[in-house]
């Protein structure tokens, strides 16, 4: 018996762009969502993403963005994403998210929120959740 956790079916295979200052957070992250069968895309920055973003957008489902980067934070790479697809599915990975910080992220169209430190089972639920188009969060 193993002990990782199981999702279910999916009928397509999803995009996520995983957006994080620290490598061994993204890597790892895409491991997870990659043996789990999401097509994973990686930005070391805001400004990275949001480029990664202009070129990819139709085929992104989700992103999976933290909020405390060098070049361009979190907050404005997600202002700069949704100005393109103001539909965009947000899940925002931080550690230093406070309820205040929640509030405006929720008026502002995020899906949800995963502190890290994560583990695997929370991670899959919560991309599995947004990628479903359950509602947005309300506080």
């Amino acid at each position: 018996m193993t002990d990782e956790p199981r999702t279910a079916a999916r009928p397509e295979i999803h995009t996520i762009l995983v957006v994080d200052d620290d490598p061994t957070i993204r890597s790892c992250v895409q491991r997870m969502l990659e043996r789990f069968g999401y097509r994973v895309l990686v930005a070391r920055d805001g400004r990275e993403a949001v480029s990664i973003f202009e070129d990819r957008h139709q085929e992104i489902g989700l992103v999976l963005l933290d909020l405390e980067m060098p070049i361009l934070d979190g907050h404005a790479a997600l202002e700069a994403m949704r100005a393109l697809d103001p539909d965009l599915r947000v899940l925002i990975c931080s550690g230093t998210c406070t309820d205040h910080h929640r509030t405006a992220l929720v008026d502002a169209g995020v899906h949800g929120f995963i502190d890290k430190p994560f583990d695997a089972a929370m991670l899959l639920r919560e991309v599995a959740r947004v990628l479903a188009l359950a509602p947005p969060l309300s506080m």
